[in-house]
């Protein structure tokens, strides 16, 4: 590459000199080189002796290189606005789980007991999935659909204090954002990047979550969940010596 401060060499093995121009440019700007500064790529072969053919087999002149540039700053824009987007669903997410856990006061027998019924649940319906979104209400998909949302609905009225037959909703938002805080392997949670457009026609990025063994997940935030359950709440027993 020339017209730098200093010239840059790069071997690239291929028949086509274009694409040896292409590779080096892309090799470049991901190094953090400013193209735009460079008055061209010259693509050279080398000889038998490992000497370099005087003759130029391509040349990719300023102007392709300013429109590379340009092209790689809108693509560090475009994967930089993603990132900031993903990373906003997911806090929204796990916002939610803090403040529903924050309005309650969870019981540790009464949660140790549902762990236990969540892992034996897990044992007759394994394939049990649930789907949740930050744009609408989370949903179930196979056996056991009916036995969870029971089981659920004390799982959240215990931890959140929440009342009614579709609390069950509010115990999936505190599972997946326990997943996304911990399931760094996936095993439980898939992240499914959603795209939609806004009414003033601005794309927005998001995520939905997939949530497999739905029953066993809910068990291991159980068990998550009673590390921070206070002390006091344990029953005591205690024995004074004869005296």
């Amino acid at each position: 590459m020339k017209g730098l401060r200093q010239k840059y060499f790069l071997r690239v093995e291929t028949n086509d000199p274009k694409q040896a121009a292409a590779v080096a440019s892309e090799h470049w700007l991901e190094k953090g080189l400013d193209l735009t500064s460079a008055i061209s790529i010259r693509v050279q072969q080398y000889q038998p002796n490992g000497g370099v053919d005087p003759d130029v087999l391509f040349r990719l002149s300023r102007p392709a290189l300013q429109r590379k540039q340009q092209e790689a700053v809108k693509r560090s824009n475009e994967l930089r606005k993603w990132r900031d987007s993903i990373e906003a669903s997911r806090r929204t997410v796990i916002e939610r789980m803090q403040r529903h856990l924050a309005s309650g006061q969870v019981a540790g027998p009464e949660l140790d007991d549902l762990r236990s019924q969540f892992e034996d649940a897990d044992r007759r319906y394994p394939g049990l999935q649930a789907f949740l979104s930050i744009d609408g209400p989370p949903s179930l998909r196979g056996a056991g659909t009916l036995q969870f949302r029971g089981m659920a609905n004390r799982a959240a009225g215990q931890v959140s204090r929440s009342q009614g037959d579709d609390v069950w909703k509010v115990w999936l938002e505190i599972v997946v954002g326990y997943l996304l805080q911990n399931d760094d392997r996936e095993q439980f949670i898939t992240k499914v990047e959603t795209v939609s457009r806004t009414g003033d026609s601005e794309t927005k990025i998001g995520e939905t979550y997939l949530i497999s063994h739905v029953y066993e997940a809910s068990g291991l935030c159980c068990s998550w969940l009673m590390p921070r359950v206070p002390a006091s709440n344990y029953p005591v027993a205690s024995a004074s010596p004869n005296r």
